[in-house]
């Protein structure tokens, strides 16, 4: 019979992989122990960016363009499948923050995801500023993970998710696919918890833009509704908030010295909210997995649907995800 730990997708799953096209060797390297993938390194073939995510919850933990890391990973993240990893782009289902289920942020980010393979495709990339597009070469990079005796222990529903990365010479596209397989109506939250990695958080340095006029819910102030009423969100304490409808195409502008750096953060509409997060001094010591500094080097700009869930029916699809656009550094 069957193992219980896997269900007939996943054997379906195992069968595509053993018969689909070999992977694009000469734009992945693979880190694997006890014979299974560890983490995976995608380089464009330009050579010009690069990212590396790990199946341990399908976790993108770094994004380097042309040199420069954009993504945050605390010194302390444990990276050995044991934890959700601190830092990357950890993805969040079905539950945000803390509800029904046991666990906080839910189950997908510390699961054990399948590789499905990478292959080089053409497609359209935006310059954000212009909104120009051009056909360029990228590398598509897909995971999944489907309902085990885990998750079910957790969260009694047959799920299939299907995560999908894009990266070009200056964008990384992060997509997540749910699919409800069963027989049962369920509802989810999802959301991208992106860390991205700046040079000093404090002073006003970093700047978020997209949010202006817009209603959001204050965690730190016990979920107080308020209004962003100034252009740019910077950081001088905690902050945690849940934004409803931004922009959908945000920005993150980080100053070094005389410099900064800008990342554009764009939305799918189905990413109806955006989370600005920075634990600040007192939270970040609570958190095992976090360097006592590391709160000044991180800001957490985060894309999801979690104000209202999403209610997926049987045999249906949900699709949602972000582009990021780095930008070359510019003279202030």
């Amino acid at each position: 019979g069957i193992n219980a730990e896997y269900g007939a997708a996943e054997i379906l799953l195992l069968f595509f992989r053993q018969f689909s096209p070999k992977n694009m060797d000469q734009f992945t390297s693979e880190s694997r122990v006890d014979g299974r993938l560890h983490s995976l390194k995608v380089e464009h073939p330009s050579k010009a960016a690069h990212f590396t995510i790990y199946s341990c919850g399908a976790t993108i933990t770094s994004w380097v363009v042309n040199g420069e890391e954009k993504l945050f990973l605390s010194k302390k993240a444990i990276l050995d499948g044991t934890k959700a990893i601190r830092g990357g782009i950890p993805l969040v289902f079905p539950q945000f923050g803390a509800g029904k289920i046991p666990k906080q942020h839910g189950f997908a980010r510390d699961l054990d995801w399948s590789y499905l393979g990478t292959e080089q495709q053409t497609a359209d990339v935006k310059d954000p500023k212009t909104g120009a597009v051009e056909q360029q070469k990228v590398l598509l990079t897909q995971f999944r993970l489907v309902d085990n005796e885990r998750s079910r222990s957790l969260w009694s529903y047959p799920f299939i998710l299907t995560y999908q990365i894009q990266l070009s010479q200056t964008t990384l596209v992060t997509r997540l696919r749910v699919e409800n397989p069963g027989t049962e109506v369920f509802e989810f939250t999802a959301l991208l918890h992106t860390y991205f990695l700046v040079n000093d958080v404090r002073d006003g340095k970093v700047r978020v833009s997209g949010m202006k006029n817009c209603d959001y819910f204050d965690k730190v102030q016990n979920m107080k509704l308020c209004n962003q009423t100034d252009e740019f969100i910077t950081v001088s304490q905690e902050v945690d908030r849940v934004y409803l409808k931004p922009a959908s195409l945000m920005t993150l502008v980080s100053s070094k010295e005389a410099s900064h750096s800008t990342i554009f953060i764009e939305r799918d509409d189905t990413f109806s909210e955006t989370v600005v997060w920075n634990p600040w001094i007192e939270k970040t010591k609570t958190m095992g997995d976090m360097e006592p500094e590391g709160y000044i080097h991180m800001i957490c700009v985060e894309v999801g649907k979690v104000q209202e869930p999403v209610i997926l029916l049987p045999n249906q699809a949900w699709t949602a995800g972000q582009t990021l656009y780095s930008t070359d550094d510019s003279r202030l």
